[in-house]
C-alpha cells in the first residue's frame, strides 16, 4: 500500500483534505514537538481535514455550529480509526488520534488535587 492509495481511501470516506508528512519533520505542538516524541518508530503522519458547513458557521444559534463540529470530528475519528486498523493489518503500527483532543490538555489529578499537563496522542502512522 502506498501513499496515493491511502489518500484515495481517505478522500473516498468523505474527508476533504488529506496529506502525509514526515514524522520527524512535522512539528505538532507549541513548544515544538515532533510526532516521534509520541511514537519513536513513526515514519509518517497522516493529516486529515473536513470543512464545516458554511450554513452552520453563519447560523445565529451557536448550537447549530457546535453540532456540526461534533459531526465533523466524528467523521475524522471514524476514518482515522478505519485507516489505522487497515495499516495495522498491513503490519504497520498506528496511533489514531481523536479530532477533539489534538493538543495537550489539562486534567485534574484527584490524588494531588492539582492540574497536570497530560499529552493527548497525535495520529502518527509509520
Amino acid at each position: 500500500m502506498d501513499a496515493n492509495q491511502i489518500k484515495e481511501m481517505v478522500l473516498g470516506e468523505g474527508i476533504d483534505l488529506v496529506g502525509i508528512a514526515d514524522a520527524g519533520n512535522l512539528l505538532l505542538a507549541t513548544p515544538p514537538r515532533p510526532a516521534t516524541a509520541l511514537m519513536p518508530t513513526a515514519k509518517s503522519v497522516i493529516v486529515m481535514a473536513v470543512a464545516h458547513s458554511l450554513g452552520a458557521v453563519y447560523a445565529p444559534d451557536i448550537m447549530i455550529w457546535t453540532r456540526n463540529k461534533m459531526q465533523t470530528s466524528r467523521l475524522l475519528d471514524q476514518v482515522a480509526e478505519k485507516i489505522g486498523r487497515l495499516l495495522e493489518r498491513e503490519g504497520f503500527l498506528s496511533m489514531p488520534i481523536s479530532a477533539d483532543k489534538p493538543l495537550q490538555f489539562i486534567k485534574q489529578v484527584p490524588k494531588r488535587g492539582k492540574n497536570s499537563t497530560t499529552p493527548s496522542y497525535w495520529g502518527t502512522f509509520p
